[in-house]
């Protein structure tokens, strides 16, 4: 007779820092808190997370729970203003006429 064990549902945990603290956590679109948070009984395997603060650009994370261990995660947020702000930029030549060349990145 062959006797098969499965291990029941694995968890681990989260620890979630942001700078500034106080944003929002989702882990797979539910909300857990906010940072700093520290989330047990987590399944084991992939998650997405999610780190959201008004007037600052949302962080998506894809992380791995594993067993027994505490998974970390820490960010720092960018200002929704810090992002691809519009601007101008204007050139100048002497002589008159001469060529200009751009690099963006």
């Amino acid at each position: 007779m062959d006797v098969t064990l499965k291990k029941e549902g694995t968890f681990g945990s989260l620890s979630v820092d942001s700078d500034p603290t106080g944003a929002d956590v989702y882990l797979d679109s539910q909300h857990y808190g906010k940072t700093p948070l520290t989330a047990d009984n987590i399944s084991t395997g992939p998650h997405t997370i999610e780190i959201k603060k008004n007037g600052y650009t949302d962080i998506i994370r894809h992380v791995t729970i594993t067993e027994i261990k505490t998974t970390p995660v820490t960010v720092s947020l960018k200002s929704a203003g810090e992002q691809n702000m519009p601007g101008t930029l204007s050139f100048r030549s002497s002589p008159v006429g001469g060529r200009r060349y751009t690099s963006i990145q």
